[in-house]
């Protein structure tokens, strides 16, 4: 194989097919040349699909990329990004809630995967046994990890580190998790939202770590900078139609340049499309009118005259064949451009806190983690409804601050506060339904229902606020606690959104 040449192949959404139709599942993809690929999925009949609803968003692409492709995958949650990496890394990772068919052919290549989120166990284990867990790690030279940590930013010795992962910042276990991958020596890699929690600082060392990789990369990412700075090809999904109808556009551009393509070419479709409808209606108005004057004269031509009666019919059959003529063309009219509906979070107008209303009134106090001291000294006082930022690097104590902050204020009668934490797991039950969780009292009959006084059922609330269209709503009943790692949030706003409070 050509060593200065690699190319993925990837699995992704293309239409949205009745489950039992297997005839129009049929994707006959043409055979690709071995020798130019790291990872091949040649699909025959291939389909993904979501328990327990049978909706079908992943469907085929065959995408070449190479040495020096970084390919990002752009869309909204929930639409296959994160499955679509881990289906081309390990097909074992979607079985719990997907199932697709087709054929993963990946060869002797071997490929790094970073999860969107660190498996619990990993976190709670030292750095030192975190990465020597890592197959290759017996082969590794010192001088090959310290190359590493240089190439990441990582202090001399942090590999070597029995400090517990989950204490460091998300930059610094990103760092840590990319460290244990290249140490496997993968032939490229597949990231899934490396960007998350991630300083400033943090994210320019990731752009160069991306653009300076001598691998190729597919990443998930929502950090526009990053994608612009880094992806020479972007795959942007998206799910049209009130979330019944999958797209996707390959672009080999960069993002800005895709994005300013994009939107230069809706204006242009809409402008076209515009020009055509008003057209068509034009003449189907001319139509109209004509097939009506025929209606009357047949109407008021008297049985005496059967020569123009027939002459009427004749008539009659050229209009309804030119009515014919132009509903073949309707079809051919440039459609009006779809666009995916965004995902908002909105809050009732009730949720409000009067001016002179003190909120926070915190500390002096010092902000630790065990017996490491983060900052000291710290103030903080709030009245109204202001809306504050909490800014610094990762590791300096922002999070733990906005904890403490937090548990001040839950315990007030005064008040009603909601908190939505940085890990989803210290409010969410993972195991449990959306629908459990919005419930004021946890039953599905109370919010099916609504609560007192005739309100809105609390999932219809919540979901318009989520901007889900009634048609897509029965997510929130399903009995599968598996979300994006983005739609882990979406009950947490929609939770404080059914219970209103003033403060969030």
């Amino acid at each position: 194989m050509n060593s200065e040449l690699y190319s993925i192949t990837a699995l992704m959404l293309l239409k949205l097919f009745a489950f039992k139709n297997t005839k129009k599942m049929q994707i006959f993809l043409r055979n690709l040349s071995s020798a130019l690929f790291i990872v091949s999925l040649h699909v025959v009949r291939n389909m993904v699909k979501y328990k327990p609803f049978q909706h079908i968003n992943l469907s085929r692409i065959s995408e070449k990329m190479h040495k020096s492709g970084f390919v990002n995958i752009v869309g909204n949650p929930n639409v296959g990004k994160s499955t679509l990496l881990k289906l081309i890394y390990d097909e074992k990772l979607v079985s719990g809630y997907a199932q697709w068919q087709g054929e993963i052919a990946k060869g002797r290549q071997r490929l790094g995967y970073l999860a969107q989120e660190l498996p619990e166990e990993d976190g709670n284990k030292p750095v030192y046994a975190y990465i020597s867990d890592a197959d290759g790690f017996d082969d590794t030279t010192p001088g090959e990890l310290a190359r590493i940590e240089a190439e990441l930013g990582l202090s001399g010795g942090d590999l070597y580190s029995d400090r517990v992962i989950n204490s460091f910042s998300g930059g610094e276990k990103v760092k840590l998790r990319i460290a244990r991958l290249l140490i496997e020596r993968p032939d490229a890699l597949l990231l899934d939202e490396p960007s998350n929690d991630l300083d400033i600082e943090t994210l320019e060392w990731l752009e160069k770590f991306i653009s300076g990789c001598d691998r190729p990369i597919m990443f998930v990412s929502h950090d526009e900078t990053l994608i612009e700075r880094t992806a020479n090809v972007v795959v942007h999904i998206e799910l049209l139609r009130k979330k019944s109808l999958p797209r996707y556009t390959v672009a080999r551009m960069p993002y800005r340049q895709y994005v300013s393509e994009r939107l230069s070419g809706f204006t242009k479709q809409e402008q076209l499309a515009r020009k055509e409808h008003d057209e068509f209606a034009k003449q189907m108005e001319r139509y109209r009118s004509i097939e009506a004057k025929v209606e009357r004269d047949q109407a008021a031509i008297s049985r005496q005259d059967p020569h123009g009666g027939q002459l009427l019919k004749k008539k009659m059959h050229a209009v309804k064949s030119m009515g014919k003529r132009f509903e073949r063309e309707r079809e051919e009219i440039t459609e009006y451009p779809d666009a995916e509906d965004a995902i908002f979070v909105k809050f009732p107008e009730s949720a409000s806190v009067p001016a002179g209303k003190t909120v926070v009134d915190f500390g002096p106090a010092v902000l630790k983690i065990g017996d490491k001291v983060l900052a000291e000294n710290v103030s903080l006082f709030v009245r109204g409804p202001e809306k504050i930022c909490i800014i610094g690097r990762n590791g300096a104590g922002k999070t733990t601050l906005l904890r403490e902050i937090a548990e001040s204020l839950m315990p007030r009668g005064d008040i009603k506060a909601a908190y939505m934490p940085q890990a989803y797991e210290e409010l969410l039950d993972m195991d449990a339904t959306p629908v459990g969780f919005l419930a004021r009292k946890g039953g599905k009959e109370e919010v099916k229902n609504g609560g007192a006084e005739g309100q809105p059922p609390c999932c219809s609330q919540a979901e318009d606020g989520l901007g889900r269209p009634t048609s897509c709503r029965r997510p929130f009943f399903s009995d599968s606690p598996r979300w994006s790692g983005r739609q882990g949030p979406c009950p947490a706003p929609a939770a404080p959104g059914c219970r209103v409070p003033p403060s969030l």
